[in-house]
């Protein structure tokens, strides 16, 4: 209970409220009811004739200033609940410009999907678009993230005053977050935004928030994808580790989705590769001797006498460009691996390939394919052939997968390095920008690069003693590198200057000392977890599921306010490719549709007007019309 000098009728409706919190929360989330029920020891709530306060329990000081014998505190949270004219909040758009002519998608790379997309973004665009017009006309507030509370009325006004889309908040204060019990009706939110809403209080396990956090955006991934309302009422060290947590992976959305374009080359490439190949097989023994996965980031400068050194004693993975660094120095890698799809990498590699045996996704193109002397296969996962028959029951299939073999080569070369051997070294698998040094190391297929830091990145931990700076893409891949060395109870030391990379140990190269090994037979295991393989693709199977999808499409509700809409096109895209029956079809298409739907988004956004039924309908034909023709180009692969 709050402290009250009378027991008025508004006291009575804040006690009314906590108790109706705290039903829900008995319910919601027996965990955080067990802990509100605990004495406050930090902060309390203060009500009396002079208004609301909070008070510090330790300095016995209020938070909320008095002026004229009346607290500020109401005053503050009305100014905070109006988001667009107070400076406190700040707005983000995730590198979409609020200029939607440069927005537009290049039709020559994506010829369908930028067509269709652009069409969208330009259908009802305003000559005269203001920003600040705009986002004071809206009834729906875009994503909102709250990192602390501070008693939440602010939070309670803007859920009465407008409609909420999206909803996180992180409450460091156990105390600060009771308070709020008195004045936020969560139970009304939750209901009103179901899994729209993510809580988290007083609770900083990482790998636990990472993976809140992923799902959280991914389950409306386009709302989440452009403007954002972000607040943060104060500051401690375990907020401030939540918020940098969250711009990542608000960051990392908008990465990775992928387009039919290329999904369609990929398919092509693997019918052909997969007719005929060395497939890797599941294998649970392990190499004793190390691998050391190479990637051509600038800490390979830095390593490279290691490497010379100890070539004899570890298996080399050459990870795509690093392979014309290490030749140039004298280092023969045991391994080529490569996973792009793009119709240029043969030009790329015959020059410095050689005699080096390739290990390549099944998707690479396929005069990659025939270019290697020695070639073997893996099954790229994410990518849609990575779910045909042989291998979409994953626990029963023979066939290994490679489930974080992205965004990077370098992840590939780093799954497969922790699937084969007991003991990994990396270097140049930066997963990020090292303060003074180039994007990769020197002499590699880029060239001459700069050495400044990007605009928008981000500092975060080192693995040794240089200062590293990340963006949204090099996250990802910090976060798919972490995954295999917990999906792969792999031990992993990492010699780079780049990112550190949880689960691994930091070493200098001069403090390792590596044993004398056979590696002739260490390069037969590897060569033996290959088998002849030959993979027949059904596919009718896939365009029925692809049609199916266009019908299920078609029925939503398209008169839906937009971002309802865009939720229950997130929601069927989710569903078809994460059912293993449906999935090679969903992951063909889900790429290009959220790219569809951010086109959606964005015209509604820049619209001249309020869009009338007509206009909805007229969103809807285009998005159709353009998965149509993609059901054709699909239907014109042969069968093999």
């Amino acid at each position: 209970m709050p402290n009250s000098n009378k027991d008025d009728s508004k006291t009575r409706a804040l006690s009314l409220k906590y108790a109706k919190n705290m039903e829900f929360f008995k319910v919601y989330n027996p965990k955080l009811f067990a802990s509100l029920k605990l004495p406050p020891s930090e902060f309390n709530l203060v009500v009396n004739a002079k208004g609301f306060n909070i008070l510090n329990l330790k300095t016995n000081s209020l938070i909320y200033p008095e002026i004229d014998g009346i607290y500020t505190m109401e005053e503050a949270h009305t100014s905070l609940s109006c988001p667009f004219s107070s400076s406190l909040w700040q707005l983000s758009t995730n590198h979409i410009s609020l200029n939607p002519l440069e927005n537009l998608l290049d039709t020559k790379r994506l010829p369908l999907t930028a067509s269709f997309y652009n069409a969208l973004l330009l259908k009802h665009l305003s000559p005269t678009f203001n920003l600040q017009e705009k986002l004071e006309s809206l009834s729906t507030l875009p994503n909102i993230m709250l990192f602390g509370l501070l008693g939440g009325l602010f939070l309670e006004k803007m859920f009465k005053t407008y409609k909420l889309s999206n909803l996180l908040i992180y409450e460091d204060s156990l105390d600060l977050f009771r308070i709020s019990l008195y004045f936020v009706s969560y139970f009304d939110i939750a209901c009103s935004l179901q899994d729209r809403f993510l809580l988290v209080v007083s609770n900083l396990n990482l790998e636990l928030s990472k993976k809140l956090l992923e799902v959280y955006f991914a389950k409306n991934r386009i709302n989440n994808n452009f403007l954002s309302l972000t607040l943060k009422a104060y500051t401690s060290k375990n907020l401030e580790s939540f918020m940098h947590l969250s711009s990542l992976v608000y960051a990392q959305n908008a990465r990775g989705w992928g387009s039919f374009e290329d999904e369609l080359v990929g398919l092509k490439n693997a019918l052909f590769n997969l007719s005929a190949c060395k497939l890797l097989m599941k294998n649970k023994a392990k190499l004793a001797m190390p691998i050391c996965v190479i990637g051509s980031g600038p800490s390979l400068d830095l390593n490279l006498s290691f490497l010379k050194q100890n070539q004899e004693r570890m298996i080399l993975f050459s990870a795509g460009t690093a392979l014309k660094v290490l030749k140039a120095n004298g280092i023969k890698p045991d391994f080529q691996v490569e996973i792009e799809r793009s119709d240029y990498l043969d030009s790329i590699l015959k020059d410095d390939l050689g005699d080096t045996p390739l290990i390549m996704a099944q998707v690479v193109d396929r005069k990659v394919s025939t270019l290697a002397k020695d070639g073997f296969f893996f099954i790229r996962g994410g990518s849609s052939t990575a779910y045909l028959d042989p291998f979409a029951n994953r626990k029963d299939s023979k066939y290994a997968i490679l489930e974080n073999a992205a965004p990077f080569v370098g992840n590939a070369a780093f799954e497969l390095a922790c699937m084969l051997s007991q003991s990994v070294i990396v270097t140049g698998l930066d997963c990020g920008y090292i303060e003074g040094k180039s994007k990769h190391a020197k002499g590699s297929f880029y060239g001459d690069e700069a050495k400044s830091l990007p605009e928008g990145t981000i500092k975060i931990k080192g693995n040794l003693d240089l200062e590293v700076y990340t963006d949204s893409l090099f996250a990802l891949s910090l976060r798919k590198l972490e995954s295999s060395i917990l999906d792969h109870k792999a031990n992993v030391i990492n010699i780079g200057y780049g990112a550190f990379i949880e689960g691994s140990k930091s070493a200098y190269q001069e403090t390792l000392s590596l044993k004398d090994i056979d590696k002739k037979d260490a390069l037969s295991l590897i060569s033996s977890s290959f088998l002849q393989s030959s993979i027949k693709v059904n596919l009718d199977k896939i365009r029925d599921d692809f049609n199916k999808f266009i019908t299920k499409l078609a029925s939503l509700d398209w008169e839906k306010e937009t971002s309802d809409l865009l939720y229950d096109i997130n929601a069927l895209s989710l569903d078809f490719s994460s059912n293993k029956d449906t999935k090679v079809a969903g992951i063909l298409l889900e790429g290009s549709l959220a790219f569809l739907a951010q086109g959606l988004n964005l015209g509604a956004f820049f619209a001249s007007k309020t869009l009338t039924k007509e206009d909805k309908k007229s969103y809807k034909k285009l998005v159709l019309d353009c998965l149509s023709q993609m059901a054709k180009r699909l239907t014109s692969i042969k069968d093999t």
